[in-house]
């Protein structure tokens, strides 16, 4: 299980990626909500600390939306509405913009499926805490920080006495 959900987290950083380079509106908004709001929230967070909140974000949103939500509608729907209810509402609940909404959604489906796919909850989760600790590393400690905090770290030199 945590190999395939390391193999998961692979598309989902590429998505990433990938969308981090367009200068589109709507991606905008979120990198601009990034800026604003979690950096300042997460920056003074340690290696450690970067890495136990996707681990617990990772186990338990995967034990409610895949174990429970997704299970729950799946004993009384198709599977595959089943699915999309339970990525319909991993994205409402993610929705800081509606392209950001969008997105969680696409990845709700994507872990879904690979709950699906595997039969183990192990494989979702450990995908999706994956995908938020490369994700935290380069919003807070890579290429994708602020640029007025890497320029900030740039400072000039200190004035002698």
């Amino acid at each position: 299980g945590l190999g395939w959900g390391l193999l998961g987290a692979a598309p989902m950083v590429l998505l990433f990626l990938g969308l981090s380079q367009l200068p589109l509106g709507p991606l905008q908004q979120i990198s601009k909500f990034t800026d604003e709001v979690i950096y300042p929230l997460l920056e003074p967070c340690t290696l450690v600390d970067l890495l136990g909140i996707p681990l617990l974000a990772g186990l338990g949103e995967e034990m409610l939306f895949r174990g429970v939500l997704q299970g729950a509608f799946a004993r009384y729907l198709p599977g595959l509405v089943a699915l999309g209810l339970a990525s319909v509402l991993f994205g409402v609940l993610h929705a800081v913009t509606l392209t950001y909404a969008l997105l969680a959604t696409l990845m709700g489906v994507w872990l879904g499926l690979l709950w699906i796919w595997t039969d183990n909850l192990l494989v979702p989760a450990v995908t999706h805490a994956a995908y938020d600790f490369v994700l935290l590393l380069w919003l807070l400690r890579g290429p994708g920080r602020p640029a007025e905090a890497s320029a900030d770290e740039v400072a000039a030199p200190e004035q002698p006495d």
